[in-house]
């Protein structure tokens, strides 16, 4: 029960399998425990972090309706006509380093980034590094993967990646 709720307490602020279990593994041999067996230990964090992310998921997919933005993060994932790329694919490809030529081009995805608004709030109360580690997962994605994920993990890791785009688009 004990490594349960360290799994679980690690799970809010960690998203790595290894990170989480050595956090386990640590405190359990700082309260004096014996370790189960890796294989055990290694099944209750990934359990314990699989049901953390889907409560997560759930509670940011709750923000995201209550603020009717559903059909804008659905539209992300369809293919315009004409087009050959969705919206999706836009916000994983940032324009190259702003210069002087391409800088127009780069205040111009800044601005569409920037029309999302601050997606930020969808995201309160998720540690920035777990944000992060969505936003890379949402990234290493196509628009086809997250169609097969449950809508609260789609649009969550959307809007984890959106908040990224936009932190990056600000810096530069």
């Amino acid at each position: 029960k004990l490594a349960i709720k360290y799994a679980y307490d690690a799970s809010h602020s960690m998203n790595n399998i290894p990170d989480i279990i050595n956090a386990v593994i640590e405190r359990l041999v700082q309260a004096s425990y014996e370790l189960p067996s890796f294989y055990r230990l290694s099944r209750l964090v990934r359990h314990t972090r699989h049901t953390v992310n889907n409560k997560i998921f759930n509670e940011a997919m709750k923000k995201i309706m209550a603020s009717n933005q559903i059909e804008m993060f659905k539209k992300l994932l369809i293919l315009q006509d004409g087009k050959q790329r969705t919206l999706f694919d836009k916000i994983k490809n940032q324009p190259k380093r702003p210069s002087i030529d391409r800088f127009q081009d780069y205040l111009d995805h800044f601005n569409w980034l920037m029309s999302f608004e601050n997606v930020m709030h969808y995201l309160d109360g998720i540690a920035k590094v777990k944000i992060e580690q969505f936003a890379e997962e949402a990234n290493q994605l196509t628009a086809d993967d997250l169609s097969d994920c449950s809508e609260s993990k789609r649009y969550t890791l959307i809007a984890s990646l959106i908040c990224r785009s936009q932190g990056k688009a600000k810096d530069a």
